[in-house]
């Protein structure tokens, strides 16, 4: 944990898998030979990517919010312009946009803020809901057995449910 809370660290940590993720991808793609396009596209989004914006939540600020960190974009969009060039096949020439176009693969800025803002959309979502350790603190109002009949048990979750103390999902 960088105690100025500078993320130099983890994205230094996050480059060096990349890096050693897009060696492996190169074994397996090629421009004239390897796996075809689609499946290159599929490994780089669904490994790669993933590993560049993992908890992103925590460690990058939105540029909606004017404090978006314009060195961890850099840093970012040169694996991922390199990801590109590897997953098309292109040469160093090819401009940038143009590779995310032919790619079909959105800026990495944008997939940074569309993290962070789709966390923050579901946190302030959950504001209301209870926790499974607090429900179960919490006595029912209803009784168990004027609800289901004498002799009959009802769950906890059930009880939680009927009392409106319990989000549904």
């Amino acid at each position: 944990m960088d105690p100025k809370l500078l993320w130099r660290p983890h994205i230094n940590s996050v480059i060096k898998k990349v890096t050693g993720q897009m060696k492996s991808l190169t074994t397996i793609t090629g421009s004239t030979w390897g796996t075809c396009f689609a499946w290159a596209r599929r490994i780089y989004t669904a490994v790669v990517r993933p590993t560049m914006t993992y908890a992103a939540p925590v460690w990058y600020a939105t540029t909606s919010t004017g404090k978006g960190k314009k060195w961890m974009q850099r840093e970012l969009a040169k694996i991922q312009n390199e990801g590109l060039r590897r997953v098309l096949g292109a040469y160093r020439a090819a401009s940038i946009p143009v590779l995310e176009n032919e790619a079909q693969v959105p800026p990495i800025e944008l997939v940074l803020d569309k993290r962070v803002l789709d966390h923050q959309r579901r946190q302030q979502g959950t504001t209301g809901l209870v926790t499974v350790e607090e429900g179960a603190k919490q006595p029912s109002t209803q009784s168990c057995s004027a609800r289901s009949g004498i002799g009959q048990r009802c769950s906890r979750q059930q009880a939680l449910r009927t009392t409106g103390r319990w989000g549904n999902h």
